[in-house]
């Protein structure tokens, strides 16, 4: 109980299309814990399609960037990637973790 602190403010970026919008909530998040760790993080693009004709359909994508800049450590999620492999699911994502902006591995599955 209470062992964290969310904070950040947003500035709503938006763009219209004929049956689709894509937006986001740019800006700061910060969790910071009880031991004085904080991480900060931004949220990632949304696309939502089918307005008014087919399908109604809310997808994230891009890059979620986490980060720790004390410890110096930062993950990148690409959601959606485009270089994902041929048939993979949408909700799959990619990411890397780097250490002082050094890539390090991903652990093989």
């Amino acid at each position: 109980k209470n062992c964290y602190k969310f904070y950040g403010h947003y500035a709503y970026q938006v763009s219209l299309g004929a049956n689709n919008f894509k937006g986001r909530q740019a800006g700061p998040n910060t969790i910071e814990f009880n031991d004085g760790q904080k991480i900060s993080f931004e949220y990632p693009q949304v696309r939502v399609g089918g307005l008014i004709a087919g399908d109604r359909t809310v997808h994230y994508v891009g890059p979620m960037v986490f980060e720790d800049k004390v410890n110096q450590i930062k993950a990148v999620l690409i959601i959606d990637a485009p270089d994902k492999p041929k048939g993979a699911s949408k909700d799959e994502f990619q990411g890397l973790i780097y250490r002082n902006d050094i890539s390090v591995e991903m652990p093989k599955k």
